[in-house]
């Protein structure tokens, strides 16, 4: 049984690619009228990894909800956090249900097969 829960905890170990947070983000009235704004982190703990862009989609992931940010595509260094504001329109929070980052994998002539990971946070 040790060795089962021992293999479980490596496996899982491997697998996270990044973080980001908060999990469950809130809405907060920015200076611009009819906007709002969240402040997420995200944290790089994969070395061929350096570049996530970020989306914001509906409950489906059907389809994006328009947003703005400093940068779509965010470099975030090995083991290094960024935090990042993201604005949408106050029409559009009810529609706005996920927002995610997606790893970015650089083309190159790699013998070792990459994973690509999406990780999203959900809003209250």
């Amino acid at each position: 049984m040790y060795r089962s829960v021992a293999l479980c905890l490596l496996l899982f170990n491997s697998a996270v690619a990044h973080e980001m947070s908060p999990t469950y983000p809130k809405w907060q009235l920015s200076a611009m009228d009819g906007v709002v704004k969240t402040t997420m982190e995200l944290w790089n703990s994969r070395k061929d990894v350096q570049y996530y862009e970020i989306g914001v989609f509906t409950e489906d992931f059907e389809e994006s909800v328009p947003f703005v940010t400093s940068y779509r595509i965010l470099k975030v260094d090995f083991q290094k956090l960024v935090k990042f504001d993201v604005y949408i329109r106050k029409e559009n929070i009810k529609r706005a249900v996920y927002i995610c980052s997606l790893s970015k994998l650089r083309s190159k002539d790699v013998t070792q097969t990459l994973l690509a990971t999406r990780i999203c946070s959900k809003f209250k």
